[in-house]
Order: C-alpha cells, then sequence, then structure tokens
C-alpha cells in the first residue's frame, strides 16, 4: 500500500512511500472502495474556482480603472465629473453634452451608440481615436458608474 507522505499545491505532486499493506486504512477510503482522497478533489477544485473568480475580479478593475482614466482625461471636461452633461466646457456647447446619468440613454444597444459617437463624434463632440480595447473600457467604467441602478466601482 502506498501512504500519503506531503502534498506540494503549487506543483499538485503528491509523494507517496511503500507501506507493504495491501489496503490503505479506513481513513483514506472513499465511498465504494476507491482510494482517492475526496479533500485533495475538492481542494484543487476549490483552488481552481478561487483563481479563476480572482483573475476576471482582477480584468474587471483593470477595464475599470482604465475605463475612468480615459473618461477623466478625455470625457468628463464636458460631460462633467458624475457624466451629467455639466462639465466645465458644456456651457459653451451646442447642442449639451448627453447626460448619463439619464436612464434614457442606457436604452437600446448602447454600446454600439457609445462607439459610434466615439468614433465618429455627434453634434458638438469631435471623433476620438481609440483602441477597441479602450472603447470597450471607458462604456465598463461607464455603465458601472453612471447608469442607473449600478453599483458605483467594482
Amino acid at each position: 500500500m502506498k501512504e500519503f507522505v506531503q502534498c506540494k499545491a503549487v506543483t499538485f505532486s503528491l509523494q507517496v512511500r511503500d507501506t507493504g499493506e495491501k489496503d490503505p486504512p479506513q481513513q483514506y477510503r472513499a465511498k465504494g472502495g476507491h482510494v482517492m482522497n475526496k479533500m485533495v478533489l475538492y481542494s484543487l477544485l476549490g483552488m481552481f474556482l478561487g483563481i479563476t473568480l480572482l483573475s476576471a475580479r482582477s480584468r474587471a478593475s483593470s477595464a475599470y480603472g482604465e475605463g475612468k482614466n480615459l473618461y477623466l482625461s478625455k470625457c468628463q471636461i464636458c460631460h462633467g465629473i458624475k457624466g451629467e452633461g455639466n462639465g466645465p466646457a458644456a456651457f459653451a456647447l451646442s447642442p449639451k453634452p448627453q447626460n448619463f446619468t439619464d436612464p434614457a440613454f442606457w436604452q437600446k444597444d448602447v454600446e454600439k451608440k457609445i462607439t459610434t459617437t466615439i468614433a465618429k463624434g455627434k453634434g458638438s463632440m469631435p471623433a476620438f481615436q481609440l483602441k477597441p480595447g479602450e472603447i470597450k473600457a471607458l462604456i465598463y467604467y461607464m455603465s458601472h458608474t453612471f447608469k442607473p441602478g449600478s453599483s458605483s466601482g467594482t
């Protein structure tokens, strides 16, 4: 029989030694007589899920931060820090900048609306040369900051 000696979580390797016994002790047996240690399986599954969730949260935080920086450097001068369309430059513009806190703005295909407006401009807003990833980050920030009922930040 082989007895469990050490588990290295980083490499997911198990080291075992031969004890000369045929059957493992009862505490190492899973139901049905299988030697598989369920706790190791569940631990590995838990670690995988935890890493996956942390990775997803990290990407969301990164998108939020990038979007916020883009908004502050390119949008807030006209749309305002709170997205209400009342930034410092808004008084001189006609038509006035879009109010992102208005529920009507968030109707229909808002991602397409924002993407098209950034790429082509609209009214008094000029076009901006942003990469697709930057536009996605900006949309992520706006939808998590200004959309009514959204949580502010990540």
